[in-house]
């Protein structure tokens, strides 16, 4: 099967992890925010067969309860409701 582009779309590149990740043939790295529809047209997710929404790290940061996580997902929501307003375009 051919191997597919993948691009990762963040406002910063992810450093730690990148020099295992830039191994593979067709990663690609846009600077932008996934949250901008115009980051994302940048990016083509029109033309993406999948796209993967990211959480951060928050492992390190304290929480009150379930307010961290709803915020999390409300971006997530947010980032989905996005592609799809992008892709229907």
């Amino acid at each position: 099967r051919e191997i597919q582009y993948i691009v990762i779309l963040a406002p910063e590149k992810p450093t730690e992890i990148w020099e295992y990740i830039n191994r593979f043939p067709k990663i690609r790295y846009i600077k932008g925010s996934p949250l901008l529809g115009e980051d994302l047209l940048r990016a083509n997710i029109n033309f993406a067969d999948k796209a993967v929404i990211l959480g951060k790290d928050l492992s390190n940061k304290p929480t009150d309860g379930g307010s961290l996580d709803e915020m999390l997902d409300a971006e997530s929501i947010f980032i989905y409701k996005a592609i799809k307003k992008c892709r229907s375009m």
